[in-house]
């Protein structure tokens, strides 16, 4: 597979105590591992959009996207398009971005 190579996604969104609500997954094209983590937010903050959920904790294993998200790191210019969108769906919900290991 290599890097970048086939990718496929996945995410979950839990309740306060715990519980999977939701979950999505599937390949996407051919992408490295931060693009595949770019990717995954992009989908779960326009899932959140959607059902209008707006106090959100979004934890991700990759310190770039979550810096890129938190702003504290400039977005690579090959994901503006994508950082825009996350962005605009954000609007006024209160999301943090935690890094977990």
């Amino acid at each position: 597979m290599g890097n970048p190579g086939p990718s496929i996604i996945g995410g979950l969104l839990r309740n306060e105590e715990g519980e999977v609500i939701w979950a999505f997954g599937g390949p996407i094209e051919v992408a490295d591992a931060n693009e595949a983590e770019v990717r995954v937010v992009h989908q779960g903050i326009k899932f959140l959009h959607n059902v209008n959920l707006n106090k959100v904790v979004v934890e991700g294993d990759s310190l770039d996207v979550i810096r890129w998200l938190r702003g504290v790191k400039v977005v690579p210019w090959r994901f503006a398009s994508l950082f825009d969108e996350i962005w605009d769906k954000i609007g006024v919900a209160s999301i943090s971005f935690t890094h977990v290991r």
